[in-house]
C-alpha cells in the first residue's frame, strides 16, 4: 500500500533586535527597545513594557531577549546589554594635541603627544588607582590586557597641563 499527503513547510520567523543598544548609562531614562517582527515580547532584568530602564536593571552587563511567536512556530534573540555608572568625562581630551588610542583596547593604549615629564594614571569605575607611570617621553605605551572589560578613566598630568580622557577595556 502507499499514500499521498502534502507537507507544507512554514518559514521559520527570523527574529532581530531593531538598533539594539551595548551599553547604556544607569542615570539614564528608560529606552524603548524594538524588534523584528512587529509584535514579540521583550524579557529581562530592566525591561518593563518594552522599555529598558537602567536604575531598574542595576549595573553589570543583563541579557535582554526578544521573543516572536507564530501560531505554528517561536524565536528568540539575546542582546547583552551593560549598564555603567558613566563617570561624566568626555570621551575625548581638553587637549586636542594628545591622542589616546585604539578606544576600545584588548591589549595595548598609545598615548601620543604629551607633554614630558608627566604622569599617567589609570582609575577604575571606582576611582581606585588600578596602574600609573611617569613618562618622559612624547609617546607612552602601556599594556591593558591584564585589566578587566570595563570602563577606565586615564589622567595624564604634567606641569603645563591635566587631561582626562575615557578609556574602554574589552575582552
Amino acid at each position: 500500500n502507499t499514500a499521498n499527503t502534502s507537507i507544507e513547510v512554514i518559514p521559520f520567523p527570523l527574529v532581530s533586535f531593531v538598533d539594539p543598544i551595548s551599553s547604556i548609562c544607569l542615570s539614564a531614562s528608560a529606552t524603548e527597545l524594538s524588534g523584528t517582527p512587529q509584535g514579540g515580547s521583550f524579557s529581562g532584568p530592566g525591561m518593563s513594557n518594552g522599555f529598558f530602564d537602567p536604575a531598574l536593571a542595576g549595573l553589570g552587563t543583563h541579557t535582554i531577549s526578544y521573543s516572536y511567536s507564530t501560531a505554528e512556530c517561536s524565536a528568540l534573540v539575546t542582546v547583552a546589554i551593560l549598564v555603567d555608572e558613566c563617570l561624566a568625562i568626555a570621551s575625548t581630551a581638553s587637549s586636542p594635541t594628545i591622542q589616546v588610542f585604539p578606544n576600545p583596547a584588548n591589549e595595548n593604549v598609545t598615548i601620543k603627544g604629551l607633554n614630558t615629564p608627566c604622569d599617567v594614571r589609570l582609575f577604575n569605575q571606582q576611582g581606585q588607582l588600578v596602574w600609573s607611570a611617569k613618562s618622559t617621553q612624547a609617546s607612552y605605551v602601556f599594556p591593558v590586557g591584564s585589566f578587566a572589560a570595563g570602563i577606565y578613566v586615564l589622567n595624564i598630568q604634567s606641569q603645563q597641563t591635566q587631561t582626562m580622557h575615557k578609556i574602554i577595556i574589552s575582552d
